[in-house]
């Protein structure tokens, strides 16, 4: 938890605990749409809004000797910590806490710790060229995004997706893949705009399971697809103390 001037974690792992210390304090999860307004969040007038995903790896990367510190199961109490700290409101901003989380982790810890740029995993979501032109809504005029069910979601009919944009399905792909591939989606389509798109049942419950097949044929229909590759991002290095290197 954090709010102005203080941060506080309970039953935090220790790489938790080292990744809000020294990561990016945005939020990183791909672009999601406000709940009031159903619409993304406008990162130019609000820049606190904005999103690390894909640019700030997800975890730390342990170079040590021994990860057994590092182990640890939620609802266990083993090797999870409590941590909290207040600052003066006069010296509350992300980069003081950051800054003496480093000093206390230290401290209690002694792990050395950098933050490196390196190429991660990831899956790029591509278009072919006539995926613009599949996908284009029907009704470009300012309608809002809206979802209809052409009939009994139970009997696996088709639900029809309109006006929404390339990141409802960078959203989508996170939401039900990243548990089980635990890496991020890049959009790399090009494509600007709002989009028509479908889904089904039946093919929900199969990406949800990982089902990468069905994954790749669901995309394909809309002449998209998933490629594997890499690409440079920030990611915090945690290495055992300069004593025992």
């Amino acid at each position: 938890m954090s709010l102005q001037g203080k941060v506080q974690e309970v039953n935090a792992s220790l790489s938790d605990l080292y990744y809000l210390a020294y990561a990016d304090t945005l939020n990183n999860e791909p672009y999601s749409r406000v709940q009031t307004t159903k619409r993304f969040p406008d990162t130019v007038a609000k820049p606190f809004l904005k999103r690390t995903y894909g640019k700030y790896w997800h975890k730390p990367i342990l170079e040590v000797s021994d990860t057994l510190p590092f182990v640890s199961e939620w609802g266990k109490s083993g090797n999870r910590w409590n941590y909290s700290i207040e600052v003066p409101k006069e010296r509350a901003t992300a980069a003081f806490l950051q800054k003496a989380m480093q000093r206390d982790l230290k401290t209690f810890f002694g792990y050395h710790v950098t933050v490196e740029i390196r190429n991660m995993p990831c899956y790029f979501l591509r278009a072919l060229s006539t995926a613009e032109q599949k996908l284009r809504t029907a009704t470009p005029d300012g309608t809002p995004y809206r979802f209809e069910l052409l009939a009994n979601w139970k009997k696996d009919e088709t639900v029809e997706y309109k006006n929404f944009e390339i990141r409802d399905l960078i959203k989508y792909l996170h939401n039900n893949l990243f548990d089980i591939l635990h890496i991020p989606f890049i959009d790399e389509t090009g494509i600007i705009g709002e989009i028509d798109f479908t889904n089904r049942k039946s093919i929900y419950e199969e990406v949800a399971k990982g089902n990468m097949e069905v994954v790749q044929a669901y995309l394909k229909s809309f002449h998209l697809y998933l490629e594997k590759g890499e690409k440079p991002m920030k990611v915090v290095v945690i290495r055992d103390p300069e004593e025992l290197r």
